[in-house]
């Protein structure tokens, strides 16, 4: 492009700006800013009067920590002590617990796979123990002490049941009760 005709296209771009843009800039004045609205003032509070002020309102609340004096139950109303007495809201639950004292045992071709067994029996915190009792066959015996839940019932007489059974299978099982509220 020549000179001349790079002006004359400059030219007629600037004029059709200010003939189609805002009329600020047409005139070469800068564009006016919004005006903000002035914010209304909060309505005032009314003042109480001298009675009002020396009166301070009884509430029962409490601004710190203090012992509750009530045994009442959640979401309901409160009774008397006879209702609570004959009025139990409590039920038990019957936990039957089971160790194993068996000894289980695993067998391995090489020192270093039953010593990496052992680490992770130990880990889980079972009692082990490592044998040699032949050439090539490295013997990892080994037992949880911990007791594991087994189930949770209702039921005195099914959690009974269970507690037999599992000893029937030469486990060792007992029962914990635990009280359940709100039924």
């Amino acid at each position: 492009m020549s000179g001349s005709r790079l002006t004359t296209t400059f030219v007629v771009f600037v004029s059709f700006l200010l003939a189609f843009g805002s009329p600020a800039i047409a005139s070469g004045k800068k564009p006016a800013k919004p005006k903000a609205t002035p914010a209304k003032k909060p309505a005032a509070k009314p003042k109480p009067n001298a009675a009002q002020a020396h009166n301070a309102a009884h509430t029962h609340a409490h601004s710190t920590p203090h012992k509750v004096h009530h045994n009442f139950y959640a979401a309901r109303a409160p009774h008397s002590r006879s209702w609570y007495y004959h009025h139990r809201h409590h039920r038990w639950v019957y936990e039957v617990r089971v160790r194993s004292h068996r000894w289980h045992e695993r067998a391995f071709a090489s020192q270093p796979a039953a010593r990496t067994f052992m680490v992770y029996l130990r880990y889980h915190h079972l009692e082990r123990h490592l044998h040699h009792p032949t050439a090539g066959v490295w013997l990892v015996t080994y037992r949880n002490n911990h007791s594991h839940h087994f189930g949770t019932y209702a039921a005195l007489p099914v959690a009974r049941r269970v507690e037999v059974s599992l000893r029937a299978s030469g486990f060792e099982a007992w029962l914990r009760w635990h009280r359940r509220y709100y039924f």
